[in-house]
């Protein structure tokens, strides 16, 4: 999915404004083609006059326009429309009064400023507008200006009114499809927006790598654990992770922390949180009751699951862990005075040979090994 941006969000209101911009060049110049035939007609009735002399003009470099949009900037066109349509509502109005079907024009521009300018250009519309017509209506009952003769029979006139519903519908048509298509793109916009903002959301408390939480997110788990609760924090070192990288490459390193992740999440997933804390370190907050009171053969299990060979491009890497523990009772200590204390914890399962765990501040500790967990290192070399 493409990440939206300042820019291109400006960039895509853009080119969605020229999208509708086209769209009302093709209905207009396919209503007006219609529109002048019956026109024609109207005036075979009534009597041609210089306006329709100038809608036939007009048509004709509608049409012209049409053709070369994809030529043309979105300011062009733009400003094209609105002369064009001007010009359409002033040879309806001053010949044929409110009768005229290009009164509706006057709708379909404001129509066009609100979409494609900005408020300022839609107030000014408004002022122009309201003494435009406030012009009109005076030159016509001053008969400054002389209506045709044969206004009246307008109103009886079957061409007429095909002329002025075609007029209405294609004001109806425009301003209903440019806003769903408006509407429809914003609301495909506000999806995308949705779904970056959930996909940042994640990224931010979430490993890329391996799908384990951060240790940002892994603090703000710790705040939620009640007061009088107690927690354990297991620092995850592997033994041998080096090696792999090494003799295999960061390919084979990479899937090493994948495997080790999703057996981490097996073992401690319904007793705590895991997380990735950076390079071959894992830290697991165990805070379910039941997981405490399993606390060493959940540690146990983790070190053996850890040791098993992980299997890649044929191939069978031997990684191992050694594990620092840390007991948090009732939550006294924040989770950065924990992890020290883990961290700690680890060192000293490293000293006494790795492949074990190490409780903080207990001298016992389970530091069996098997063969795999005692060597991964020279295994890793010997395969």
């Amino acid at each position: 999915m493409k990440l939206l941006t300042p820019q291109s969000l400006l960039q895509i209101d853009e080119e969605l404004k020229l999208r509708l911009i086209h769209l009302m060049l093709i209905l207009e110049s396919v209503v007006s083609v219609i529109t002048l035939v019956m026109s024609c007609f109207r005036a075979a009735e009534i009597g041609f006059s210089p306006r329709d002399m100038v809608q036939m003009t007009l048509v004709c470099i509608l049409l012209l326009v049409t053709v070369s949009r994809h030529q043309l900037s979105i300011s062009s066109q733009f400003i094209f429309l609105l002369v064009f349509n001007f010009i359409v509502l002033n040879a309806g109005l001053l010949t044929l009064g409110p009768l005229a079907g290009s009164v509706f024009f006057l709708f379909l521009t404001c129509f066009m400023v609100a979409l494609c300018g900005n408020r300022r250009w839609l107030y000014g519309f408004f002022l122009f507008s309201t003494a435009y017509l406030v012009l009109v209506a005076y030159l016509i009952t001053s008969q400054t200006v002389v209506m045709n003769n044969n206004i009246h029979r307008l109103l009886y006139n079957v061409p007429h009114w095909a002329v002025y519903i075609t007029c209405l519908l294609l004001v109806l048509m425009i301003s209903g499809i440019s806003l769903i298509s408006y509407r429809e793109r914003t609301q495909s916009l506000l999806k995308q927006m949705v779904q970056q903002n959930k996909d940042i959301a994640w990224f931010a408390e979430h490993d890329q790598l391996t799908g384990l939480k951060n240790f940002r997110a892994l603090q703000r788990h710790a705040q939620l654990i009640e007061a009088d609760l107690s927690s354990a924090l297991l620092f995850i070192d592997l033994d041998g992770f080096k090696a792999v990288n090494d003799s295999y490459g960061h390919d084979a390193g990479d899937e090493c922390l994948r495997q080790v992740a999703r057996r981490l999440t097996q073992i401690f997933g319904e007793f705590g949180v895991c997380c990735r804390h950076g390079g071959d370190e894992f830290l697991v907050l165990v805070s379910a009751p039941q997981g405490l009171m399993l606390l060493a053969p959940l540690a146990q299990k983790c070190l053996n699951s850890l040791a098993q060979p992980i299997e890649f491009e044929q191939r069978r890497l031997q990684v191992g862990a050694s594990i620092g523990i840390a007991i948090n009772k009732h939550n006294q200590l924040p989770l950065e005075a924990l992890r020290r204390q883990a961290d700690a914890a680890m060192y000293q399962a490293k000293k006494r040979g790795k492949g074990c765990f190490v409780n903080h501040g207990v001298e016992t500790s389970n530091c069996a090994m098997s063969d795999a967990q005692a060597s991964p290192c020279k295994q890793n070399q010997a395969a």
